[in-house]
């Protein structure tokens, strides 16, 4: 048993940092981290895209940006 959950955690890392959109279900359907863990990587990977989102459309749609 440990040793499949350690395969999971393995995987959900390498899922969440070279495949992010499959990362983030991989994670919680296979429970490979506590309930805890999955929340606060799901809200920080969330922000993340926000902040990123905003910073683009802020950024880009200054007058002096050209494509």
């Amino acid at each position: 048993m440990g040793d499949r959950k350690q395969t999971n955690n393995i995987l959900s890392v390498i899922f969440l940092i070279f495949f992010y959109p499959f990362g983030i279900p991989y994670m919680w359907v296979t429970k490979s981290f506590s309930n805890k863990t999955r929340w606060i990587i799901t809200i920080y990977l969330i922000v993340m895209i926000v902040l990123g989102l905003a910073a683009l459309i802020l950024f880009t749609s200054s007058h002096g940006y050209r494509y």
